[in-house]
């Protein structure tokens, strides 16, 4: 827990005769204006960091003394300034672990080393159990790296800035140009055809952002003696160790090595930008395109986040001069809640500024929330992928994170000397998790479906693109009036085009043959006039398609066209919902359920349900009349729902029209009121999110129905 006075392993090390080793070199480095030392051993590049105050007493260590004779000449010397028992114990424990301090004799180092064993034993169960993230070191990239920077370390840093800076500008413009075909593409990147492509892209990008961080740490003058493989997820991916860098007494010099790895991937996702965006399909297109995702998006998402210990959890940590930052706003929220909750007395706080306070509560927070968010995202997605592998990962999770945490919990409050109202802290480790229990188990709660849909008239024709054209032309907007054989919009196919007059051509020659055939080849007329009479009916298919090019309204309506302005220009394909002509009538509201949520409204009677369309503000509006369609579909009302458009419905990426799902669904249609919410604007293809709300449930019931039902639905386990 945190640091108090006591020190319930203070008598392991009481005894030894120990000082710092003589090939230590230690270092000033200032951190958020309070004066750190940096303890180095030169040989194998560890290192260690302490405060001013625990530097002090290291320095009085010596072999001629014990541990605690020490220590009791120091209280009288600096009573104000002597750390405590347990922390000379971590400090003294954790200078050895990094081969820091000189004994005596081998035998003082018994006690020592048992408690460092069971140091590295806590280290190492920790490392089993974290079976989603562990490291294989595999090289010393060290010698290479000063070879390289031998030669890059010529180069001036500002060009380098600069041509960074051109081409990021370029690449971002290039990628915000083509978000629409970027979203599109991305429907298909982890595709079976595109995943080998994909992790070679990865693997390179992964390798050159490790690289950056060790090349610039060697050119600070840092030592880089670790590189190898990390598995992520079981994922293989290079990893370079550059702790060395935590060395460096300008903090801005540390910044940049934590930088070094974004800023490589986002120049690199910029000329990927840049070659997809100038190129046509083919492989150079597919990686720069995989290029451009895994720079930009992921590189981003998880290098980019500091609630992640990765690169911008370390350039947070220096920017704010708290090292250690995650560990340090642990042990704060753990400070707070043994002073405030278990009402514990002589502990020493963490910190005593109360600004770095707030930082490291809140850093703690909001880290623990995240990370339990994504340990659970990434077991449930394993559980629904890989079962075994997912029961493993959420146990894991379960027993790292809540259960044995819990127990040391409770062994603290019974062994901890910090405990004045011991029977009040007992009643909170026994409370708090009873009451969360019996709360899960028996309390009613909340419990709701919620489903996407859309806007659909019970009278409407949908258009389709029946020839593939480019809109050129585009007569009315979303929304407008129109009447019957009123143009709605033009399309050209220049193909169609050509085609027209090379038939015609050919129909001219045919001509030419039929009446030579009527004068000299009485015998070949039939014939002839057979090919004229060919060649005239394809002419009449071509100019039927391109007649078809020329959309007109079958009847009087309004135009429901939301998104096809955007294709103005574009070439339109065969097959391409167009827009929809709605006449006047009663409008309803069709969402998609899946199996699982069909079955819970089965069993419960549907009266009304609330809906928030899209884009608009105001209340919910009020469904009625709620009836489930009795068979299953795969095949969506409007692209807008699937992944294509923007939707959360997962759709087959195969599916160019983006409406094909990948699993069966039914529909939940709901009547729409006829008098609608000031400033309501409700028209066919409008999307929106319908929810219906069920007879509340206990967590641990709605818990375990979803349990059942997943492995029902994917492993046919009743």
């Amino acid at each position: 827990m945190t640091s108090s006075v006591f020190s319930d392993s203070w008598h392991q090390i009481a005894g030894l005769h120990v000082s710092l080793a003589p090939s230590v070199v230690a270092q000033s480095q200032k951190l958020r204006g309070q004066l750190w030392f940096m303890l180095k051993d030169p040989y194998n590049d560890n290192f260690y960091k302490v405060t001013k105050e625990n530097y002090q007493f290291i320095k009085f260590l010596s072999t001629e003394k014990t541990v605690e004779q020490i220590w009791e000449e120091y209280v009288e010397l600096h009573p104000e300034q002597a750390p405590s028992r347990e922390e000379v114990t971590l400090v003294i424990a954790q200078l050895h672990g990094a081969n820091l301090l000189f004994f005596k004799n081998d035998a003082d180092n018994y006690e020592i080393n048992t408690y460092i064993k069971n140091q590295r034993r806590k280290e190492l169960y920790s490392k089993i159990t974290s079976i989603l993230y562990f490291r294989l070191p595999l090289w010393n990239p060290n010698a290479f790296l000063t070879w390289v920077n031998s030669w890059t370390s010529v180069v001036p840093a500002l060009p380098v800035i600069l041509l960074w800076a051109i081409v990021l500008l370029w690449g971002g413009g290039a990628f915000l140009n083509n978000l629409g075909a970027i979203y599109d593409k991305a429907q298909g990147v982890i595709s079976l055809s595109n995943l080998p492509v994909l992790y070679l892209c990865m693997a390179i990008m992964k390798m050159i952002h490790e690289f950056a961080h060790g090349l610039l740490c060697k050119r600070y003058g840092g030592n880089v003696k670790k590189t190898g493989l990390m598995f992520l997820i079981f994922t293989p991916l290079p990893y370079v160790d550059v702790t060395s860098s935590w060395s460096f007494k300008n903090r801005w010099h540390r910044i940049w090595v934590g930088a070094a790895g974004i800023s490589i991937e986002l120049f690199i996702a910029s000329i990927g930008a840049i070659i997809w965006s100038s190129t046509g399909p083919g492989l150079l297109n597919s990686v720069s395109f995989n290029m451009m995702l895994i720079g930009s998006v992921s590189s981003l998402v998880f290098n980019g986040n500091p609630l992640l210990r990765f690169d911008a959890y370390y350039i947070l940590s220096d920017y704010l001069e708290i090292p250690n930052l995650y560990q340090k706003s642990q042990q704060e929220c753990l400070y707070l809640a043994e002073k405030h909750i278990l009402r514990a007395e002589n502990i020493i706080p963490p910190t005593q500024d109360r600004r770095e306070s707030v930082i490291l509560v809140s850093y703690g927070i909001a880290s623990f929330v995240y990370l339990m968010i994504v340990s659970f995202g990434i077991s449930a997605f394993l559980l629904d992928r890989w079962f075994p592998l997912g029961v493993i990962s959420f146990t894991v999770l379960l027993v790292t994170k809540f259960i044995l945490p819990y127990f040391k919990l409770v062994r603290y409050v019974i062994n901890s000397p910090t405990m004045a109202r011991r029977k009040w802290a007992y009643g909170v480790v026994c409370g708090i998790p009873l009451t969360l229990l019996l709360f899960a188990v028996y309390v009613p709660f909340f419990n709701n479906i919620k489903a996407p849909g859309s806007i659909e008239a019970e009278n409407s024709r949908i258009y389709y693109n029946v020839t593939d054209g480019k809109l050129t032309q585009l007569n009315v907007s979303n929304g407008d009036s129109v009447k019957s054989g009123q143009t709605l919009m033009v399309l050209e196919n220049p193909d169609l085009a050509m085609e027209k007059a090379i038939k015609q051509g050919e129909i001219d020659e045919a001509e030419i043959r039929y009446r030579a055939a009527l004068f000299q080849a009485p015998n070949e007329i039939a014939s002839a006039e057979q090919s004229r009479k060919g060649l005239q009916e394809e002419l009449a298919e071509i100019d039927r398609k391109l007649n078809l090019l020329t959309v007109k309204a079958s009847h009087d309506g309004i135009w429901v066209a939301p998104d096809i302005s955007e294709y103005k220009g574009d070439w339109v394909r065969r097959g391409k919902v167009l827009g929809s002509l709605v006449t006047d009538g009663h409008l309803r509201f069709s969402a998609v359920i899946t199996q699982e949520q069909a079955n819970a409204l089965f069993k419960n009677k549907l009266a009304t349900a609330e809906l928030k369309i899209e884009g608009q503000s105001g209340p919910t509006v009020v469904l009625s009349d709620l009836t489930i369609v009795p068979y299953r579909s795969d095949t969506l009302s409007s692209a807008a729902l699937g992944w294509a458009g923007g939707g959360d419905i997962p759709t087959n990426v195969n599916d160019r029209d983006g409406m094909q799902t990948r699993e069966s669904f039914f529909y939940l249609r709901g009547n729409l009121p006829d008098k609608l919410p000031a400033n309501y604007v409700l028209l066919q293809g409008l999307s929106g999110m319908l929810r219906v709300d069920l007879p509340p449930a206990p967590l641990f019931s709605q818990f375990d129905q979803f349990l059942r039902q997943l492995v029902q639905k994917r492993y046919g386990i009743q």
